[in-house]
């Protein structure tokens, strides 16, 4: 991957004998190695087809309050990438009617503002209003639909991806895999590596290019985005 960049270092060398140019040679293949590993590999991509998906939105009753609470669910995994806990921490004032925002409770007490898509805040609202209704006193947005009702935890978020698996005759995965789907269909369609970081809320750029599968046309495009290379001159912004 590095000579494809013009970035190469002796590989007899020592990390000690490197002047300080060649280290951070050395940071940028590790940090194109950590994007490109898949396709080194030649690894299967862990992300959902679209028969798969649709598969799954398919089983969905969404006359009854457990379809509309799991169609929900499921578009904030495919459509704005979230994480089990953070929909588990949802609450109802997160959710910016007027506005068409959702703050995000992420890892580390950090708070983000997202757009909230239309076919997202659709379906939230078909949930609070016909699913959810006056059956809870809470905050929480997502509750379980067997007594005793009580909020929905990141567990139950995990659960309710498998149950929807079973039901769509697909093999048993969890919210991760639809969260990886979300960030590589953005690649996919011309997001920068940057844009997928902010919409994952990720703190290093390194950890937005491990969710990602790329080919190889895209990983030429990509080379530049990684700030360290385009300080060295070697990849042109």
């Amino acid at each position: 991957v590095g000579q494809q960049f013009g970035l190469t270092v002796d590989p007899a060398a020592r990390v000690g004998d490197l002047s300080v140019g060649e280290r951070q040679r050395v940071e940028i293949l590790k940090a194109l190695y950590r994007g490109a590993r898949i396709l080194i590999l030649d690894e299967p991509t862990a992300v959902l087809t679209p028969q798969e998906s649709e598969a799954l939105f398919d089983t969905l009753d969404q006359r009854s309050p457990k379809g509309l609470r799991d169609r929900a669910i499921l578009l904030l995994l495919t459509g704005l990438g979230l994480r089990a806990c953070e929909i588990a921490g949802l609450r109802l004032d997160d959710i910016g009617w007027r506005t068409g925002s959702l703050r995000i409770r992420g890892k580390g007490d950090r708070v983000d503002e997202l757009p909230l898509p239309d076919e997202v805040g659709h379906a939230l609202e078909d949930y609070v209003l016909h699913g959810r209704g006056g059956r809870v006193q809470g905050e929480e947005v997502f509750w379980t639909v067997i007594d005793p009702v009580q909020p929905l935890s990141a567990n139950g978020v995990c659960g309710t991806i498998r149950q929807i698996c079973v039901k769509a005759g697909v093999e048993k995965f969890g919210p991760h895999r639809l969260r990886h789907t979300f960030a590589t269909g953005m690649l996919a369609s011309g997001a920068t590596l940057q844009e997928v970081q902010g919409l994952l809320r990720h703190a290093h750029l390194r950890t937005t290019a491990n969710y990602t599968k790329v080919d190889k046309n895209r990983l030429t495009a990509l080379a530049p985005e990684w700030p360290a290379a385009a300080s060295l001159g070697r990849c042109p912004r």
